[in-house]
């Protein structure tokens, strides 16, 4: 789990301390990304991307972000995990690429300049990110699939702000101007529907919108251009592939192990029941049985405590 943020103005305000914002942004979502925190602001001081560190796959400090071309004035932040890298890695070095490190970040960022906005269609994996191209002044972001990665933006009178969480943009309101007025229409919905959360695009405050999953905006001058769906589940997907039980074994090993590869240790949270099981079972396998497990219960008696207990010996 990284952090990201980031603001892109729209020329209407010139006053903005951007190194202050950068640092806020970094301690605002240090509990996301620990291991390094930076952020980068453009020559003519109007835009800015930060992004806060956990270290996953390539420890070394050439992976951290923001990550930039400058010979071709990308810019990217991003926060997730693309499984598939290594095979889009070599598919770019064969048409040209060359690379400096051995992280997804860099793929992600050489495979955007490759293939444009395509590449989401390539993408096997959870993500959120926003790249910039310095000389388009375009500024691409886009969610995965299914939402794991978070996004949260606003269009105020200064620009366009992101964050991984609305608690980071609520912080730094007074820098972009943000308005907190409360969405009622979202609390009707949050009582009405679903007690857990205000469902996407919308969000507790009126101003502040969340990216839906699978989904992409445009921005441009701190105004957004195009926000457009980019992926939705295949109606016909039971056509494409037979079920059985021998299918659906196949399929989630294949998912588990991919999500296995790291270059720090790889653990699991375990409740004792069907689900958590059989990823802890097949991860543990995946790294001969050199895996730790977690629960939380509220106390000793806990019954998911007791399950996940008795499963992990």
């Amino acid at each position: 789990m990284c952090g990201i943020a980031g603001f892109i103005s729209n020329n209407k305000s010139n006053n903005i301390n951007l190194k202050n914002l950068g640092k806020n942004f970094c301690e605002n979502l240090h509990h996301r990304g620990p291991d390094d925190c930076g952020f980068w602001i453009d020559e003519h001081k109007k835009n800015l991307l930060s992004h806060t560190r956990l270290s996953i796959l390539d420890l070394d400090q050439r992976s951290n972000q923001p990550m930039t071309d400058n010979k071709n004035g990308f810019v990217l932040v991003y926060n997730g995990e693309i499984y598939n890298w290594k095979n889009l890695k070599e598919e770019l070095i064969i048409n040209g690429y060359k690379f400096l490190t051995e992280s997804d970040t860099e793929v992600l960022l050489k495979g955007y300049q490759f293939w444009g906005k395509n590449i989401l269609n390539k993408l096997e994996g959870m993500f959120s990110f926003a790249i910039y191209n310095n000389k388009t002044k375009e500024l691409f972001c886009a969610r995965d699939r299914i939402g794991k990665k978070p996004f949260v933006y606003s269009e105020t009178q200064c620009g366009f702000a992101f964050a991984s969480e609305i608690p980071a943009l609520i912080a730094n309101k007074e820098y972009f101007g943000l308005s907190l007025e409360i969405d009622n229409s979202s609390i009707f919905s949050l009582f009405g529907k679903n007690f857990r959360q205000i469902s996407e695009p919308n969000s507790i405050y009126k101003n502040i919108k969340k990216l839906k999953p699978g989904h992409a905006v445009i921005v441009n001058e701190g105004k957004i251009k195009k926000i457009f769906q980019w992926w939705k589940p295949q109606s016909n997907f039971s056509d494409t592939i037979e079920f059985s039980p021998r299918n659906l074994r196949k399929i989630i090993e294949k998912a588990i192990i991919t999500r296995c590869n790291a270059d720090v240790e790889v653990g699991a949270f375990l409740s004792g029941g069907v689900d958590s099981s059989t990823i802890s079972f097949i991860a543990g396998k995946t790294l001969s049985n050199n895996l730790k497990t977690y629960a939380l219960g509220f106390d000793s008696d806990d019954e998911d405590l007791k399950r996940a207990r008795e499963y992990s010996k």
